[in-house]
């Protein structure tokens, strides 16, 4: 009987010990701002892995830490998504059974949406210099500057999905704006004298969520203002 016995505890302690794991964990940090440089609330942000059903996610916790548990082994794109902010892709994370528990190794730092109007925006050409001026609201000030983004294109549609060129953020204190831009510069990305340039600005929050989309290879900016002013056009001199 006690053999019987031994034999059988045997393969309990075997069973559970050749078990392999199948499962693993996804941890990280998240620091949240407005759409400048000011700290906000960290917690409630949901990180979602992409194209899981049921969903798997966690939200994130006073601290800005999540941890996602249970993740079966594989590479997942994790989305971050709360309120107020634009979604942000992280891609990439892999588990493997050897590899243990996948640690975002670096604070992921996201900021809310812009909420910038811009009006009166114009295209002024003289003499081959090219400025373009327009106002915002709410203004920016030394301490807390507000920041637009340019994209341009030869279709008429120009937008932030649709475009060829776009610019690097301007930085803006004050309420009105002048920004230059030279021919050679446009020459350079590809728009020829006599060409017809369509433009459209956007208010950019300073932690402006990007990523690069790994098919298409095009910029993603998720925090671009919806309060974008309609498109213009000029003619390169």
């Amino acid at each position: 009987m006690k053999i019987k016995s031994l034999i059988f505890m045997f393969a309990v302690l075997c069973l559970f010990a050749c078990k392999k794991e199948t499962t693993s964990s996804i941890t990280g940090t998240v620091s949240l701002f407005d759409d400048g440089t000011t700290s906000v609330e960290n917690s409630g942000m949901k990180v979602l892995l992409e194209g899981t059903s049921p969903e798997i996610f966690a939200q994130t916790n006073s601290d800005g830490n999540f941890t996602i548990g249970n993740v079966p082994f594989g590479t997942y794109t994790l989305i971050f998504s709360k309120d107020g902010y634009g979604t942000y892709k992280f891609f990439n994370a892999t588990l493997t059974e050897s590899g243990g528990a996948y640690n975002i190794t670096e604070t992921i730092k996201l900021g809310q949406v812009s909420d910038l109007a811009i009006t009166d925006f114009e295209v002024h050409i003289s003499n081959g210099s090219i400025d373009y001026t327009g106002s915002i609201d709410p203004e920016g000030t030394a301490d807390a500057p507000k920041y637009v983004r340019i994209f341009y294109s030869t279709d008429e549609n120009v937008s932030s999905a649709n475009y060829t060129y776009y610019s690097e953020p301007y930085q803006i204190v004050g309420n009105a704006f002048e920004l230059p831009i030279t021919k050679e510069e446009l020459i350079d990305e590809g728009f020829a004298t006599g060409a017809t340039v369509y433009l459209k600005i956007y208010g950019e929050s300073y932690w402006n969520n990007s990523y690069d989309d790994p098919i298409t290879g095009e910029l993603i900016i998720p925090n671009l203002s919806p309060n974008s002013p309609n498109i213009v056009s000029f003619v390169v001199p």
